[in-house]
């Protein structure tokens, strides 16, 4: 995610994702296709912040630490969704592009096993991820791999040494300076 400030806008440019365009509508973004970013009015910088966390689970990454983890991820039934990618926690993992293509995995994911593939009609194309297939995500926010529905489309592995709870209580202490430092700024106005 690369983030550009100037006096009246910020400007974001970051992987695709389904839900980005009509969220980022909603907060009066305008997408710049020359640029492939977003773009908004800097006042509303709090709300642009909030719905990029919300999709990525991160935001100026330049200036943060993120917690970021390896996932081991298993299809507990048949994905497939309709001229579109199948995404995990925010992150691309499979897309088709039309019946015949095959299916082009996201930045960052491996297929240890199974299968992701295309399928579908020709205006109707889809991209598929047969049951049992097994991905392994890399560099995930751990907010992002705790918002997922566990029981319903995924089996979640975290790999590698990871304590949640100092995991957590690093995201919260990120978030309690960051705050320390807004009330300071405030402080020093008044």
């Amino acid at each position: 995610m690369e983030i550009t400030r100037n006096e009246k806008t910020i400007s974001v440019a970051s992987n695709y994702n389904p839900t980005l365009p009509g969220d980022a509508k909603k907060l009066g973004g305008k997408w710049n296709p020359g640029e492939k970013v977003w773009t908004f009015d800097i006042r509303d910088e709090n709300r642009v912040e909030a719905l990029y966390r919300n999709i990525y689970g991160e935001w100026d990454t330049e200036n943060e630490v993120t917690n970021l983890v390896n996932v081991k991820i298993t299809a507990t039934d048949d994905i497939s969704k309709y001229c579109s990618g199948i995404f995990f926690g925010g992150r691309q993992l499979a897309r088709a592009t039309g019946r015949d293509s095959g299916a082009t995995l996201g930045q960052g994911v491996i297929l240890l096993s199974g299968i992701a593939t295309s399928g579908g009609s020709i205006n109707n194309w889809q991209t598929c991820i047969n049951k049992n297939s097994v991905f392994e995500v890399k560099d995930i926010p751990l907010t992002q791999v705790e918002k997922e529905d566990l029981g319903k489309v995924w089996k979640i592995e975290i790999l590698g040494d990871i304590d949640i709870d100092k995991m957590k209580l690093e995201t919260e202490k990120t978030e309690l300076l960051k705050r320390l430092n807004e009330i300071n700024e405030l402080l020093k106005e008044n």
